[in-house]
């Protein structure tokens, strides 16, 4: 991640408030729960393709294009 991304979300309230909520689940079931309230459906599917992905692609895997034509994530 860009550092100067970093930098701006270190700014920004509402994002250190949420990585504070995160940093408190203790186990799975918290997790859970808090990502039901937090995100639709559709939202915690498109978290955990994006999740996917990355996995993927730090264990190199498949490349952007693989997984684009492959897996259909883009």
């Amino acid at each position: 991640m860009d550092n100067n991304l970093i930098n701006e979300l270190q700014q920004d309230e509402t994002i250190k408030d949420l990585c504070d909520a995160i940093l408190l689940l203790q186990d799975r079931q918290e997790v859970y729960r808090f990502l039901k309230d937090l995100c639709t459906p559709q939202e915690v599917k498109a978290l955990s393709e994006r999740w996917r992905v990355c996995r993927l692609l730090d264990q190199r895997q498949l490349s952007y294009r693989d997984i684009s034509s492959n897996i259909g994530a883009s």
